[in-house]
Formats: structure tokens, C-alpha cells, sequence
């Protein structure tokens, strides 16, 4: 019985496992006919959302008022300047408050949707630009693309807008008028007509393309930084290390102005190191190092 039973099998298992006319095997057929089922579910809507009666909701709604109120005591009780103000109070604080009415107030609608975070983000980045950009122009228009980008987002979470296509081309946008500012202004330091300042400007972006590489100094001098330069870049670049150190120093110390040839020593020594730095890199870092933290 057994075996007939086996025969029996391995017949249907032959039958169903040919092709018959312009159809694929049944396997094929099955393993298309369950993608689509897949792709019909996955079709559907589905809406997480946080409820008032819920008692971890109210939990999180007392720490984040708890955060709040800490926050403005600590500043109440030692005082600080406004940039701290700003940074580590006022923000903080708007977005616990903001918080806390998302979820009790509107928890059950725009809780995963919501664009506050975003806004708050891009106000933060405003006031931080504010603070550092010599230029009225550069300050709004900084303000208009973080803006922007937060109402943007919002439409979109909101569902108004279909397609993410034109955030990702303003996100784009905005990464590449950063980067073309920043790099402006580091050129602008670097042509400066007081030589020595412009070395010094050079020789601290030296510094950072070298941390960059993982040739970090900490609080010590750049002479620290001789030895391992020789072991991993050479000897030649390291005695110009050395040699450039001095002129820094010379830059920011002494009476002794910076000569024009000491200065066109300084940018051939910027040049090497950053073109150590692209050719040590992997692809994404150097992505990374340069959209990002704008490096060159």
C-alpha cells in the first residue's frame, strides 16, 4: 500500500511540475499567484496611532514636562548666556511641550505624521547660522531653505503631495548651496591679503583633514603628530609638517609677518594633504567628507 501510495504521488508530483501550454510550472504558477496576493495586502492602509487611555502615554507626557521644567531650574538656578539659552532651553522646551500635545491631543491622527520635529530642527539650524554668519543675505537665505525643506516635508508626511521627488531635489539643493557657501568662505580666508592670517587659516584646515585621515593631536601640538605622519605618509611630508607647525606658530605669534613664499609653501602643503586624504578614503567617507562636513 505504501509504496502504490508513493507512485501515485511521484505521478501528480510529475504532472504538476510540467509545463502545460503557455503556462509555467505549477511551483512558478503558485510562488506568482501568492506575489500578487502579497502585493494586493500590502496595498492597504495601515495607521498606527497612541491613545489617552493608554497609562504609558500620560507616563511619557509627565517626563517630558519633567525634562521641560528641569531644563528652565538649571538655567534659572546658574544663569546663562543666550546661545545657551537658545540652544539648551528655549528649543528643548518647545519641542517636549509640542510633544506632549501630540500624543493627548492628537495622538490618534498625526502622531506618526507629525512635521513639529522637523520645524524645530530647521529652526534650530537657523538661529545656529544666524549666530556664526557674518552676512545678513547668507542668514536668510539659509532661513528660506531650512523653511523650506520643513514645509516640504510636512505636505508630504500629510499626504498632499504623492510624490517625495521634488524634497529630495530640494534636500539636494540645499546640500549644494551649503557646500558652495562654506567652501566660498574657506577660500575667501585663504586669499586673505594678510598673509599671515590666511596661513593660519590654512594650516587649521590642514589640521582638520589630518583628524579626517585619524590623525587627531587632541589638545596637544601638531608636533605630536610628526612620527605617525612618518610611519604612515612618509618622511618628506612629515619634516614639512614640522616645518609648517613653525610657520603657524610664527603666524599667530611672533612680530615676523609671513613671507609670500612661506605662504605658497603652506597651500602646497594644504594640497598634499587633501589629496592624501581622497586617496586614502573609501567612496561614501569621501561622499561623506565632502557634501557633509563640506571638507573640500
Amino acid at each position: 500500500m505504501f509504496n502504490m501510495l508513493t507512485s501515485i504521488m511521484s505521478g501528480f508530483r510529475r504532472i504538476l511540475l510540467q509545463p502545460r501550454g503557455n503556462f509555467p510550472p505549477f511551483p512558478v504558477f503558485l510562488a506568482f499567484s501568492a506575489c500578487g496576493w502579497y502585493d494586493k495586502a500590502m496595498k492597504k492602509r495601515v495607521a498606527y496611532y497612541v491613545s489617552r487611555k493608554n497609562p504609558l502615554i500620560w507616563l511619557a507626557a509627565l517626563v517630558m514636562l519633567a525634562s521641560a521644567a528641569l531644563r528652565i531650574a538649571n538655567v534659572c538656578g546658574k544663569g546663562a548666556d543666550a546661545k545657551t539659552v537658545w540652544f539648551l532651553v528655549v528649543l528643548p522646551v518647545v519641542g517636549c511641550v509640542f510633544y506632549v500635545l501630540n500624543i493627548l491631543c492628537n495622538g490618534k491622527d498625526r502622531f506618526y505624521r507629525s512635521s513639529i520635529p522637523v520645524f524645530l530642527l530647521a529652526i534650530y539650524y537657523g538661529i545656529k547660522v544666524t549666530l556664526v554668519s557674518p552676512y545678513l543675505w547668507l542668514t536668510f537665505v539659509f532661513w528660506i531653505a531650512y523653511l523650506a525643506i520643513a514645509a516640504f516635508y510636512a505636505v508630504t508626511v500629510s499626504g498632499h503631495v504623492k510624490s517625495t521627488i521634488p524634497l529630495l531635489l530640494l534636500l539636494l539643493a540645499a546640500v549644494f548651496i551649503r557646500h558652495a557657501v562654506i567652501l566660498k568662505k574657506r577660500n575667501e580666508a585663504f586669499t586673505q591679503e594678510d598673509p599671515s592670517a590666511a596661513a593660519a587659516c590654512l594650516f587649521t584646515d590642514c589640521a582638520a583633514l589630518l583628524a579626517a585621515m585619524g590623525f587627531k593631536r587632541g589638545t596637544g601640538s601638531m608636533l605630536e603628530l610628526c612620527e605617525t605622519a612618518k610611519e604612515q605618509l612618509g618622511e618628506e611630508y612629515a619634516a614639512k609638517l614640522h616645518d609648517m607647525t613653525m610657520y603657524n606658530a610664527q603666524a599667530l605669534f611672533s612680530s615676523r609677518a609671513i613671507t609670500p613664499e612661506q605662504l605658497a609653501e603652506m597651500h602646497m602643503f594644504h594640497d598634499t594633504t587633501l589629496e592624501s586624504l581622497k586617496t586614502r578614503c573609501e567612496p561614501l567617507r569621501k561622499l561623506r567628507l565632502k557634501w557633509l562636513n563640506c571638507l573640500y
